[in-house]
């Protein structure tokens, strides 16, 4: 909560402030973690469903 009085410092107001410090890094490393999953390609890209490759004798 004393973290919320630096954006008070830099001209935030409450709900800025709170935003900034407790929901915009949480979403930082949800995407984060996107970007490091097997799934993700690019950005907007994700691979939804992968087929098998399946050789034949």
């Amino acid at each position: 909560m004393a973290t919320t009085y630096i954006g008070f410092m830099l001209g935030m107001n409450r709900v800025d402030s709170k935003e900034a410090v407790f929901h915009t890094p949480q979403r930082i490393v949800e995407r984060n973690e996107r970007k490091l999953s097997s799934e993700f390609v690019g950005p907007g890209v994700e691979i939804v469903k992968r087929g098998g490759n399946r050789e034949k004798d």
